[in-house]
């Protein structure tokens, strides 16, 4: 609740007035589902926000959201593959454990210790590449 009227202050001037109600401006709505841990695609978004009112939504409203892009559908293992093959710019059907690395600690809030444990945790090949398959 904290994060809302934070960004409702930001979306009227800096002031929560208390005889107005508090809204949040779809403009900011990513910002604030992202602050709050969701992880989304600028599909995932565009949908999220599709039949947000112009004048934003008030805390309910932004908690249905949050709800809703909770349960999104997680990818399937076919689309993973393909996603981490399209990285794979040997052909091999493996990747790199400092690109793979990089990538993973781009998206999001993970501490360098734990995703160096995760990854030393894969199995490699002979060359020392992790296999895209045991990775979707």
């Amino acid at each position: 609740a904290k994060a809302f009227r934070v960004a409702a202050r930001r979306g009227s001037g800096g002031k929560l007035r208390k005889d107005i109600v508090a809204r949040v401006l779809p403009a900011e709505l990513p910002r604030l589902l992202r602050g709050c841990g969701c992880v989304l695609t600028a599909a995932d978004i565009e949908a999220l926000l599709d039949g947000v009112p112009e004048v934003g939504v008030e805390l309910d409203g932004f908690l249905r959201l949050v709800e809703r892009s909770a349960t999104r559908r997680p990818a399937a293992e076919k689309e993973l593959l393909e996603a981490l093959r399209a990285l794979d710019l040997s052909g091999t059907g493996t990747l790199e454990p400092k690109i793979l690395r990089d990538l993973l600690s781009s998206m999001g809030n993970v501490a360098a210790e734990e995703l160096d444990e995760v990854l030393q945790g894969l199995p490699r090949n002979r060359l020392g590449r992790v296999d895209c398959r045991v990775i979707a």
